[in-house]
């Protein structure tokens, strides 16, 4: 061989950075042709590996992704995963996220990214959000992610999951996404950092959307899933009301000598028999 002249290893190398660079106009044939003609997928070029700079792509292909996954691409480090994976999910690209966990492109993440993730998918809510939300519970399940912590979590900004998932636009499916965290172990009465409950939140969310529209030829100020988003949350509130008193009363029958299992106070109402734990409680 020449000096100078390239291998044959090379040219498919250079080949296959050229599609991945080349977008859409860069066909995948042409791709599959130099992966089956041995370019190495874990070339790094410019510190970035050919993976990542497809997943990171705005407009990202998902059939150069799992033709790159096939033939065994990975990230370079597990910064570049993380970034991958976080770039990924505000892309906002739908179908993937399942196969890049069972392909094992994203192996390394911790609760920091996860925390991240549904965050960034309770705030903006898209009209996917929802499944991607599951699927990525679900992993931090799989991995062993205390998924209590992430779904306690408060950000940067001080609001809670479901405080993201109050707020902002796609409101219509907000009180969706709200029940999938509430069902996944969200705290639908932790506050933020300014003492308020999601439900409270919502409230005043509304009464501003109000004023708003009264100043306002726009209809732009609608929240179509306003009133349903606060419905879920008062449900979710009651709901947590009922169980706290259920377990008062079953506390006062555990506790009182007179409310054993056998006795016939226990027909009485749950509202009487609240009542005497809470003078039970005062007199000891």
């Amino acid at each position: 061989m020449e000096s100078g002249q390239l291998t044959d290893q090379e040219t498919w190398d250079i080949e296959l950075w050229n599609v991945i660079m080349g977008g859409w106009s860069a066909h995948i044939d042409y791709l599959e042709q130099a992966l089956q003609n041995g370019a190495n997928v874990a070339k790094v070029l410019h510190g970035t590996s050919p993976l990542c700079l497809q997943l990171c792509s705005v407009n990202v292909q998902e059939s150069k992704v799992e033709l790159l996954v096939k033939y065994g691409a990975k990230s370079k480090d597990t910064t570049e995963e993380k970034k991958m994976f976080r770039t990924y999910i505000q892309n906002f690209k739908p179908g993937m996220l399942q196969f890049l966990f069972d392909k094992g492109v994203f192996e390394y993440l911790e609760i920091e990214d996860f925390t991240f993730a549904l965050h960034y998918l309770a705030k903006t809510c898209q009209p996917h959000s929802v499944h991607f939300l599951r699927i990525c519970i679900f992993k931090a399940i799989a991995v062993g992610i205390d998924v209590h912590e992430v779904m306690t979590s408060i950000d940067s900004y001080g609001k809670t999951l479901i405080h993201n998932a109050v707020n902002g636009t796609g409101q219509e499916r907000r009180p969706a996404m709200i029940r999938v965290l509430i069902m996944n172990g969200a705290d639908s009465q932790q506050q933020d950092r300014q003492g308020h409950t999601p439900e409270e939140c919502a409230i005043i969310i509304k009464s501003n959307t109000r004023q708003k529209m009264k100043h306002s030829i726009h209809t732009n100020w609608l929240c179509p899933g306003s009133n349903e988003i606060i419905s879920v949350l008062q449900e979710n509130r009651v709901k947590l009301e009922k169980i706290a008193e259920q377990r008062r009363i079953a506390f006062a029958m555990g506790q009182h000598d007179h409310l054993g299992s056998g006795s016939i106070l226990n027909s009485l109402h749950p509202e009487l028999m609240s009542e005497m734990f809470y003078a039970y409680n005062a007199s000891t």
